[in-house]
């Protein structure tokens, strides 16, 4: 028996646990019966690390404390899951919740795959309706998923799992430098630690509404450390389907947070697809002028390296050399020079076959003249 509870515990003396629901990183949730009114609820127990520190678990306590007060704002909304009670039992934190019969659109689309457009339309309008309503009260979800998407069997939807949302005016009880979320739908600047505002929780509901789309998370990839290059470098595909929701997909992914929509003018869009919502304007220093140098991996633009080791391995070139080649500039200045300017392309970069000397122009791993492979080397450094 763990400290997460058994079929027939009492929690609390109240709350008589049916059966597990589920779990997560952040804890155990239950069907369970309020013996008091006799009516069937949700209760999460919060997960305490046995071997962790008096520090560690008081953060974790105080995350469920802050989680029900978070959605104990938003109770009366109709696509939030409402939180009742919180009570602690042997030391656990339990949260005692709306049940919602149904399941969460992860198992809905690793059942039945891709969603149709009309249910996607009705997902995002209910979870921007939500996040609306908690960014209105200075709350910020941070970990908007298909796993905290609930679908109700009577048709609703909700989001739910405030565990690690943030208020405002809440104390922090995550450590400096942690980044909080899960991968792969963090934004950018989250993972950069250049921000955890509402912008966020709309990157978040761009990646699962893509992948309510298409059947596949668009940055998921083999290990955390590829997820987050692809996070950060991956240019990903529009959605195949024409419709407004594939356009408004495609701004909440916007690397710039400042240039995604907020959750009233995304509500507002899907809405009215017609009506384009304003532009965020933001003031921007004027870029350097272009340097005249090739930033040559073999053939591969720098940018074009970037995509190569963000993109799923099925779509990377085959076999490819990159050997960074540049005309008089060290590393540090071609860095500085892409990260100005993503798009810095080759600068019609010379090459020679090492085999028959031919010259070209440009290069796409063969040889122009005698077809040889992995033989051609950049003149221009």
């Amino acid at each position: 028996m763990g400290e997460g509870g058994y079929p027939g515990m009492m929690v609390a003396g109240r709350y008589r646990l049916v059966g597990a629901l589920g779990a997560g990183g952040f804890g155990q949730v239950w069907r369970a019966r309020d013996e008091q009114l006799r009516v069937e609820v949700a209760v999460k127990a919060v997960s305490l690390p046995a071997t962790g520190s008096e520090k560690e678990r008081a953060d974790l306590v105080a995350r469920a404390m802050r989680e029900a007060r978070n959605a104990a704002r938003l109770r009366t909304h109709p696509n939030v899951v409402a939180v009742h009670d919180v009570v602690t039992d042997r030391a656990v934190p339990w949260i005692v919740m709306e049940l919602v019969e149904g399941r969460s659109l992860a198992d809905e689309l690793r059942a039945a795959g891709p969603l149709p457009v009309a249910r996607v339309c009705e997902v995002a309008g209910a979870v921007l309706s939500a996040l609306e309503a908690a960014h209105t009260a200075g709350i910020v979800h941070r970990d908007v998923k298909p796993a905290n998407v609930l679908l109700g069997d009577d048709g609703r939807v909700l989001l739910a799992d405030f565990g690690i949302a943030v208020r405002e005016h809440d104390t922090r009880v995550t450590g400096t430098g942690m980044v909080i979320g899960s991968l792969p739908y963090l934004a950018p600047e989250r993972i950069e630690q250049r921000g955890d505002g509402p912008a966020g929780d709309l990157f978040f509901l761009g990646v699962t509404l893509y992948e309510a789309i298409e059947g596949v998370n668009p940055f998921q990839r083999t290990t955390p450390s590829e997820s987050v290059a692809a996070v950060l470098a991956y240019r990903v595909a529009p959605p195949r389907i024409a419709s407004g929701v594939s356009d408004l997909v495609m701004r909440l992914l916007d690397r710039d947070p400042t240039a995604r929509p907020t959750a009233a003018a995304a509500h507002a869009l899907l809405s009215n697809p017609s009506q384009p919502t304003a532009p965020v304007t933001v003031p921007v220093a004027s870029p350097p002028p272009a340097p005249q140098f090739g930033i040559v991996f073999r053939g591969y633009a720098r940018d074009q390296v970037d995509e190569y080791f963000a993109a799923p391995p099925h779509r990377r070139p085959a076999n490819p050399r990159f050997e960074l080649t540049r005309r008089g500039y060290d590393r540090a200045q071609v860095d500085e020079a892409v990260r100005q300017d993503p798009t810095v392309t080759t600068a019609q970069p010379a090459y020679r076959c090492a085999e028959c000397g031919a010259g070209s122009p440009k290069w796409k791993g063969r040889c122009p003249e005698c077809q040889a492979w992995g033989t051609v080397e950049g003149v221009n450094s």
